[in-house]
Parts: C-alpha cells; structure tokens; sequence
C-alpha cells in the first residue's frame, strides 16, 4: 500500500494559522520584552517573571521553529512527511508552545457560577476594570500578559444593565452594581469581550483546552527528562557488561534481573510513598526504571558486534576505546537505541499519567491523569472534561509507538514489504 505523503507546506501553514491568531499575544510580548530592555539601560523599573521568561522561551522556539521552515523551502525542495510523522508533530508542538497559545493560566478561576460546565465550541462575555490609571505603562503591560490563577480585573458576566453612571452585572441571576468609571469603556459604554471556549470548562471554570496543552507539556518535559536518564543508565552499563564480558557483564546481567522480577508498578509506588511525589523524585524513578531493557538490547548489540572481525582489528591495532566506542560499535546500536527510546518515551508519559490518576503524580502541576480522574465524576452531565483529555492522550501514545515501530521498519530493510 503507498504511502500518504504531504508536503512541508502543510506544516508552513499550521505554524503561520498559530501566528496569525496570536499575533496581539506575540506583539504583546515582544513590546514588553522591548520596553524592559529600554528600561534597563535607562535604570528604570524593569518587570519580569517566571512566567513571563517562559513566555517569552515559547515565542522564541516558536520563531525559530518558523524560521526554519521557511528555510527548507528555497530551492523547491520536496520534503514530505507520511501521515503518522505529521500527526505526531501535531500532537507533539502544541504543548510546547502552550504559554503562547492560551490566554489563561491553566488553573485560572474566577466568576464560578458563570463559567463552570460550559460546553465545547461556546462564547463567555467579560468585562475587565479599568486599573489602568492605578499603574504604570509598563506593569499594565505585565499585567495583561502574566498569567494568574486569579485576577480581580476581571468579570465574567451573563448580562449587563446600564442605568446613567451605574452598571448592573448579572451572574446566575444574582445583580451586582458597578460604577462606569470602574469599567473599561468606549465612550460612555462598558465594553464587552468574548472569549471562545474549544473544549468546555469543568466544575471550576478551568479552561479544558489550556489544562490540556499544560498538562501535555509536563507529561511531555517528565517523559524526555526521564529517557535521557534510561538511556545514559541502559547504554553506558550494557556497554560495559557487552564489551568487557566476563565480571562487569556477570554482575550488572544479575542486578538487571532482579530489578526485572519485581513488578514496576510495585516499585515506583513504594519508593514515591517513601521519598514524596515531588516532580524531580517522579522524573528520577521513572528514568532508573526504564534502563533495564535498555541494558539487554545495548548488550545483545555490543556482544554482537565486538567478535565481528574489523572491531578485532581495531582492539589488536589498540586505537582509543572512546574512538571504537564512537565509530564502530555506536552506529550499530544507534537505531535500537532511537526505537526503543520512542517507546520508552510512551511509556514514561503513560505511566505518568496513571500515577496522576492514582494520586500519585506531580504536585503543583496539572496533569492529564488528573483531568480524566476528576472527569469520569462528571461522565453523565459534563462529558467533556474526561473525554477531551482521554482522547489526546490515546492519540498521543498510538501515535508514538506506530511512528517508532514504522521508524524500526525504514531502520531495517529486511523488515520492509518489497
């Protein structure tokens, strides 16, 4: 069967799509970032926060990942990508730029009984006070684009009722009276914003689309982190069991089964109830847990290799074992190494996800696991909250292990249907 290919094109007009509808957000940023750096050299306030740095790294990887593109486009070049690669990058780039994405924190709150439980595809009308003249230029700037939990600016809104120089505010049916010049205003009329909900909110009016890309962006830092960590752990020791054999190989081959005959679950849960489910505890356990199989694959590989007889050669002629390491042994394993550490990465982000939904997971961070526990309470009136999360995740870890396994495929040719 060919085949689906499509073009970079493609990819060209999902990145300019983004940076169309978030051109006010990326203007923002960079008039902020602008102002701060004239401030700075002018010894004047100067306003930066977490945040506001994580935005600003967002928009510059997102600039630079459309940058390239455009690179590869000069010279009519015909890069394609089959259909599972481009859903993967589609899957995979839209965390990463989250900060950029979203206007919300993902555990903004406000205004309860208006925003909770709305549905996928509605509109919210706001209302946002008028601080303006209680700030300076440059911390009402900051204030638009840092993200909070909470803001007091804001008033989410069912209706509104001016008489003269009141405003009534209606929430689920309760009045408030504001004064005009509280409110933003064009004229003498309060301005009313609309903000598009994608995929609904939840029992706290928490944006399920912003949790979402939040919480794929942690499930996606934990799962890379923890890869590096099996892959220094499996590669550096089935090296040294494979090539020096003997002892080493003995010693680490016994200490991999014995990690191997406990169930992993067992061991995670034990060591997260002993030590705390602190980000960097999950990140370390589930690194060191992935490093066995590692170890026999690097170890099947380096044994396979070292009685071939140019490797031999190299041992006899003693040239530097980081220079044999490097040039004949490293091309051999490099593409087990890369398929497995797909799959690893799969794995890591799935068994993130259930300790979440055991209650086990990160604290402090939302998380996909989290959004599908606290979802199937809702399963009957609010579907959304669990469906959404549930479905990203399944795409996203489908998508992983059959773009590593068609990846193994291309890797070795006697695997190939001809």
């Amino acid at each position: 069967m060919k085949k689906s290919r499509l073009p970079i094109y493609f990819i060209l007009s999902f990145w300019l799509i983004i940076f169309f509808f978030r051109i006010e957000t990326i203007l923002s940023l960079v008039h902020l970032f602008a102002q701060n750096i004239i401030n700075l050299f002018s010894g004047e306030q100067v306003l930066f926060s977490a945040d506001i740095y994580d935005q600003l790294i967002s928009l510059l990887l997102f600039l630079l990942a459309l940058f390239l593109i455009l690179s590869l486009l000069p010279g009519k070049r015909k890069i394609k990508l089959s259909a599972e690669y481009l859903l993967l990058l589609l899957l995979l780039t839209p965390p990463l730029f989250a900060p950029i994405l979203t206007d919300y924190h993902p555990e903004f709150y406000k205004d309860i009984s208006v925003t909770k439980f709305l549905p996928p595809f509605s509109y919210i009308n706001y209302l946002q006070l008028d601080e303006e003249n209680k700030m300076t230029h440059l911390e009402a700037l900051a204030e638009n684009i840092e993200k909070k939990p909470f803001s007091k600016n804001v008033l989410f809104i069912d209706s509104l009722k001016i008489n003269r120089d009141t405003v009534l505010v209606f929430q689920d049916n309760n009045a408030t009276a504001f004064h005009l010049d509280r409110l933003k205003k064009s004229g003498s009329i309060p301005i009313i914003k609309k903000h598009f909900i994608l995929f609904g909110t939840d029992q706290y009016g928490r944006d399920i689309f912003t949790r979402i890309l939040y919480g794929a962006r942690m499930s996606l830092l934990i799962g890379a982190v923890s890869v590096i960590i099996s892959l220094i752990l499996g590669t550096g020791s089935g090296f040294f069991a494979g090539y020096y054999k003997g002892i080493p190989d003995i010693v680490l081959s016994r200490t991999t089964d014995m990690f191997l005959s406990v169930p992993v679950i067992f061991f995670i849960l034990i060591v997260l109830a002993l030590f705390g489910s602190s980000l960097v505890n999950i990140i370390l356990i589930l690194g060191f847990t992935g490093w066995m199989s590692l170890f026999k694959i690097v170890k099947t590989e380096v044994l396979s290799v070292v009685e071939k007889d140019f490797l031999k050669t190299s041992i006899m002629l003693k040239i530097k074992k980081s220079h044999i390491l490097k040039n004949d042994i490293f091309p051999f394993i490099a593409g087990p190494l890369l398929i497995h550490g797909v799959f690893q990465f799969a794995n890591v982000i799935l068994a993130e996800s259930a300790l979440s939904y055991l209650g086990m997971g990160p604290q402090n961070y939302v998380s996909l696991g989290i959004m599908i526990r606290e979802g199937q309470e809702w399963l009957s009136s609010a579907w959304w909250i669990f469906l959404f999360p549930a479905l990203f995740l399944t795409a996203l870890l489908l998508t992983l292990n059959y773009s590593a396994g068609k990846f193994g495929v291309k890797l070795n040719p006697r695997l190939r249907d001809d």
